[in-house]
């Protein structure tokens, strides 16, 4: 193998890695964002819970 085409393929190799590491990356973002989401949907979810608590308590005391 010449240098030259030692050269091509380590570059090749660099070039695979990156996007590689790329992908890794976008999926991960892609899971980052569906777990906001959820963990909204869990914050509004308890904030209901919380508000159907509370007004039962008032109208018990009442």
């Amino acid at each position: 193998m010449t240098r030259e085409e030692k050269i091509k393929k380590a570059a090749l190799i660099a070039v695979a890695h990156h996007i590689e590491l790329e992908k890794a990356e976008a999926l991960k973002a892609q899971s980052s964002t569906n777990s906001s989401w959820s963990r909204t949907g869990i914050k509004m979810m308890m904030t209901k819970r919380k508000i159907v608590q509370l007004r039962g308590r008032s109208l018990r005391s009442a």
